[in-house]
This record gives C-alpha cells, structure tokens and sequence, in this order.
C-alpha cells in the first residue's frame, strides 16, 4: 500500500524570484473539448484547439484525470516539487539553467534548476513511484567538489508506461528510505545547499567554492535508465532526458512560467 506521508511543517515559505521578463499572455495548452461523453469527454489535439481558439472558439482546461494506482506502480497526475516553481536565474539566465538548453560555462545543464532561495522549503515527488536510493550523509551547506550532495532517486512509470528515474539534489535533509513507496505530491526531503551547490561564507561552506546563497536551488534531473547505487547518471548520459516532462508546471522558451487559459465547466 502506498502510504501518504505528512508534510513536514517549515519555518519559512517559499520566496517568489524576481524577473524582469513578463510572462507571456494566457494561452492554450490543453485540448478543446468537443462533446461530452458518459466515459469521460472527447477532445481535439492541440493543432486544431488552437486553430479553434483564433476562429474565436472556445478553448477549456477539461482534462479527465485517470487515478493513479493505489500501489504506486504507475503515475498518471504529475506533481511539482514546490508550489509555483521557478526556474534558477543563476548565471545570468533561466534557460542556462535548463536541460541541455543554453552553454554555460562550456557545457549545457543535465537537469532543471528550481529557485528556493536561502529558505528550507519541502521537496515534493513528482510522480508516484518508489525511492531506490538515498544519500542522506551531507552537512548542512558542506560543501564537496562535483557533488550533487544529499539526494533521492525515485523510479516511476509515466503516463505513457514507460519507465523514469527522477533524482533530486542538493538536499539539506531526506526524510524517506530506500524501499518506501511515495505518491505525486509527497514531502520526501528538505531543500538545501550540500555538493557543490554550497555558499562559501556559511558554515561547512568553503570560500570562493559553490553559489550564493541566493540562487540556492533544487537540481532535479531524469533518466530513463540507473545503475542501483550511484549518485549520479553520468553513466547513463544517453538515456537523460528533460525532467520538466514530469512537472506540472510548463515553461515557456525563456523560463518563465506559461498561464493556463481555463474556463471553467459546469
């Protein structure tokens, strides 16, 4: 049986990251619902929903949400990992901060970099699934070269039944073991600053080493294959793939947050 956890209670809320880029105006990214059905509703693909939507349609936010299976086994209701996520503006641009998207440095990012800030914040699952394994043995801020830091790695099955290894780093604490099985939206670690992520000026920081405590982040990344034990993909590099597929929460071609255009159906 897959069992909720209850959320840990935080001292501090998440902090909202400034951006001097607007967000796009509303747009479609849901399908248009044509007509009911007793089984649930019937829609047209995305193409002809915006097509719809500039012949002065009306396009609806009606998704009918399949149940994710009591077990865990499958997630059909993606989560995101911290309410109203936002992606790091570290480096001087969101998108450097994004999977494969922008060089930075002489290289593209492997994962999706989420704003937290100098706060504590809950880390939530993204998917149903179970946690393969956990490193739970960073201080608090201690900083190592090239480490991803305290971390959990959470096998799943997606919507389309394939299989997904989700990791998320950077933990200051996990609150989960190896084994347990945890639902979409679940607590299942403490953000933080462990790795390589660490600020120089804190405590088991070291100086010159790691980030400001500002762009303080959770580094999520996905692969569709994983080595049991190992704290990274590195091994598995052609089988990475982008893991805000698995969020929520989309993003439009500079990072910021896409607003869903929904009516609401009575």
């Amino acid at each position: 049986m897959c069992k909720e956890r209850k959320n840990k209670p935080l001292e501090t809320p998440l902090p909202q990251e400034a951006t001097s880029t607007p967000p796009e105006p509303p747009i479609p990214i849901y399908l248009a619902m044509l007509k009911q059905k007793k089984d649930g509703f019937l829609y047209a693909t995305e193409q002809q929903a915006r097509i719809k939507l500039k012949s002065g349609g009306v396009i609806v936010e009606a998704t009918v949400k399949k149940k994710c299976p009591e077990d865990c086994s499958q997630c059909f209701n993606y989560e995101d990992v911290v309410p109203n996520p936002q992606i790091s503006s570290n480096w001087g641009n969101k998108n450097k901060n994004r999977f494969e998207n922008m060089p930075r440095g002489g290289y593209t990012h492997k994962g999706v970099d989420i704003h937290t800030g100098d706060n504590k914040v809950a880390v939530h699952s993204l998917l149903c699934g179970e946690v393969v394994h956990i490193r739970n043995s960073f201080k608090t801020n201690e900083y190592r070269e090239g480490s991803l830091g305290n971390l959990v790695v959470i096998k799943s099955t997606d919507k389309s039944g394939k299989i997904i290894y989700i990791m998320y780093c950077h933990l200051d604490s996990v609150i989960v073991k190896s084994g347990e099985k945890v639902k979409h939206g679940q607590q299942i670690a403490v953000s933080g600053s462990t790795g390589n992520a660490s600020d120089g000026s804190l405590p088991n920081g070291v100086l010159g080493k790691g980030i400001k405590k500002e762009f303080f982040h959770i580094h999520i990344e996905a692969s569709r294959k994983y080595t049991m034990g190992n704290n990274t993909f590195i091994d598995v590099a052609k089988d990475r793939v982008d893991p805000e597929l698995f969020m929520k929460t989309k993003f439009d071609k500079d990072g910021n947050t896409i607003t869903v255009n929904a009516i609401k159906i009575k």
